[in-house]
């Protein structure tokens, strides 16, 4: 869905990222639904943390990143877990966005609470403006933890 929208929001390209088959499918499968053009989009059946670990490495850079970082999954090399690898995950996303860029981040990992997300974000860089997003009905209590994390982090 992301996808679909940054192309009806007139995106000049687009770069879709699922090591799941099926999720690559059915992305197809809605751009063929909503009759948009397929030309200017990438879809890349591999590892996104991996990509853009490689796309930080080479210079890669994009105006918009959505990450929504899964709580673990079993990956190319090993099982990726989100509290081993989130500052990782999120300083290799920042390094690609062009001066300005937008990065969305959001996981419903259990094990973070959304002090510590934007912890991390805040250690990673200082030249970003970080807002949370929180769905209209979800809060966090004290010692209890929102399932949906979300942030909109810009580049300054």
């Amino acid at each position: 869905s992301y996808s679909v929208c940054a192309v009806v929001g007139s995106a000049k390209t687009v770069t879709s990222v699922d090591l799941n088959k099926n999720n690559l499918n059915w992305s197809r499968r809605n751009f063929e639904i909503n009759n948009l053009l397929q030309e200017n989009h990438k879809f890349l059946l591999r590892d996104s943390t991996s990509y853009i670990q490689q796309c930080s490495e080479k210079n890669i850079k994009f105006d918009l990143i959505v990450c929504d970082a899964p709580a673990f999954y079993r990956r190319e090399k090993g099982i990726f877990k989100i509290e081993n690898e989130i500052t990782a995950l999120i300083k290799n996303c920042l390094s690609c966005l062009n001066p300005n860029g937008h990065f969305l981040f959001s996981t419903t990992a259990d094990d973070l609470y959304i002090d510590q997300i934007k912890q991390i974000i805040s250690s990673t860089t200082k030249n970003v403006e970080i807002n949370c997003i929180l769905p209209s009905m979800d809060f966090e209590f004290p010692d209890e933890k929102s399932n949906l994390k979300s942030f909109l982090i810009q580049l300054k």
